[in-house]
């Protein structure tokens, strides 16, 4: 079987196969692999892996490819989950290369990461901190679904996952999670996380990755919503006393120093007060995976306990008296808005 340059072959589930071409990148390339537009199918991009045949891929994919989710669109419409579509081989050789997902490109689409660095992409001109809000309960209701059908995450951070102007998640780099068998196999092994979002039981210990409970996806969750709800600011950012920048994430991690706990670190420019997410029910969820799951992870809030809280706060939040897209809990003392301009010059919620 010859092919064109960039020529592949997608197998579909049920068995059929179709040549395509490999267009340019749709992305720069990643730990596990690199993805590519496909010409002839503008809504599919294929993720071809760097080493195919490892971390029991094959198997894996084969799992997701007899079993695919219900929920992936279930609420909207809208894509949730860039689960695998079909394999992708070689037009010569036939040799397993990866797999074609859906396309999560723009405008529709933006990565997380870029959008939490600036009000970029798809967030709304006159979005106020109730956006962060709903896509944080967003997040939490698509990890709900992922961990009641037995998967765990795993790679739980901003850089695998997009958003949409009206505030969903949508979740890439599914082959990088722990797959749940549902024929009864031995759960299929997730190595990959970055160390931001890795639980302190699995920093001290890589070894204890090879099988991970949902406990290492209730850290990153309830980690990854402070960082939403906080414009970008993890909760262990900060540089501590005598320290210099850049600030060491990790290490502040592994020494159980976090500014929202009430460590004095100096905080990274532009980075909000702590009590925005301290305040109420969700710094109480917050405090209580940070100090007692610390060492606890069966105490870590579970994705349900947080759609609860952000549903709440949702119905809590007020406008402060200065402009309408300044908004926030009660319980916090001042407007975190206000105080943030006055403090470094920047109003992430400009008034018109």
């Amino acid at each position: 079987m010859r092919g064109t340059p960039g020529g592949i072959v997608i197998e579909a589930v049920d068995g059929s196969s179709r040549h395509a071409t490999l267009g340019e990148r749709a992305g720069p390339p990643g730990s596990q692999g690199s993805v590519w537009r496909v010409v002839e199918w503008p809504r599919l991009v294929a993720k071809l892996q760097h080493a195919p045949g490892a971390d029991r891929f094959p198997e894996k994919l084969q799992v997701m490819l007899r079993h695919r989710p219900e929920w992936l669109t279930a609420r909207d419409g809208i894509i949730r989950v860039a689960w695998p579509l079909g394999r992708v081989r070689d037009a010569r050789s036939g040799r397993l290369l990866g797999y074609v997902q859906p396309a999560l490109v723009r405008p529709e689409f933006a990565s997380l990461s870029e959008v939490l660095a600036g009000r970029e992409g798809p967030v709304p001109a006159d979005a106020t901190w109730r956006w962060y809000l709903e896509l944080a309960l967003d997040l939490a209701r698509t990890v709900h679904d992922i961990h009641r059908a037995g998967h765990v995450v795993a790679d739980l951070s901003p850089e695998n996952l997009f958003a949409t102007a009206g505030a969903t998640a949508a979740f890439v780099d599914v082959d990088g999670w722990q797959i749940h068998d549902p024929g009864g196999g031995p759960p299929l092994p997730s190595p990959f996380s970055r160390a931001e979002y890795t639980p302190p039981e699995h920093l001290a210990d890589p070894a204890s990755r090879a099988e991970r409970g949902f406990g290492a996806d209730r850290w990153a969750l309830s980690v990854l919503i402070a960082v939403v709800l906080q414009l970008g600011t993890h909760p262990f950012a900060g540089t501590p006393p005598g320290g210099r920048p850049p600030f060491d994430v990790r290490a502040n991690v592994e020494a159980r120093r976090a500014a929202v706990l009430g460590t004095p670190l100096r905080p990274p420019p532009r980075a909000p007060r702590p009590d925005l997410v301290m305040a109420g029910r969700l710094g109480t969820l917050l405090r209580r995976c940070l100090e007692e799951g610390y060492d606890r992870p069966h105490s870590r809030p579970r994705p349900q306990e947080w759609i609860e809280a952000l549903t709440e706060a949702q119905y809590a939040i007020r406008p402060c008296p200065a402009g309408p897209l300044h908004v926030r809990l009660p319980q916090a003392a001042r407007c975190p808005w206000c105080d943030l301009a006055a403090r470094t010059g920047h109003d992430p919620f400009p008034f018109p």
